[in-house]
């Protein structure tokens, strides 16, 4: 069988050597990308397409908006910005004003607190 038929050979390898990549020496294969703990950079496996989120927002928007959960939907914790709207609406109505007090804490302590996203990615 001649080498252009031969599938398992790889474009620009030397002869001989089907199973390996060129400029990889035999035998190893190239190390993981790891985050980088002095720089904080993000991890490798991040979508290109993914969007950071930013923690003076984050904060800006629990501050301003918190009452209605805006900053946890802004950071992808849905369920609990749904949580935060459904008690400070109906539950401010049906107590007086009672359960927004507890709101309020609640995002007090967040906006402090919370440090990365839904998906466990630091805030910028």
């Amino acid at each position: 069988m001649s080498d252009y038929q031969n599938t398992s050979q790889h474009y620009g390898a030397p002869r001989g050597s089907s199973s390996q990549h060129y400029g990889t020496p035999q035998g190893s294969t190239p190390a993981p990308m790891r985050r980088s703990e002095a720089t904080g950079s993000a991890p490798s496996d991040i979508p290109p397409t993914y969007v950071r989120t930013v923690r003076w927002v984050y904060v800006l928007l629990a501050l301003l908006l918190g009452g209605f959960g805006i900053h946890n939907f802004y950071a992808g914790y849905h369920k609990r910005g749904a949580i935060q709207l459904v008690v400070s609406l109906v539950g401010g109505a049906l107590t007086g004003g009672i359960a927004n007090v507890a709101v309020c804490v609640w995002v007090i302590y967040e906006a402090i607190v919370v440090k990365e996203d839904a998906k466990g990615v630091p805030f910028e």
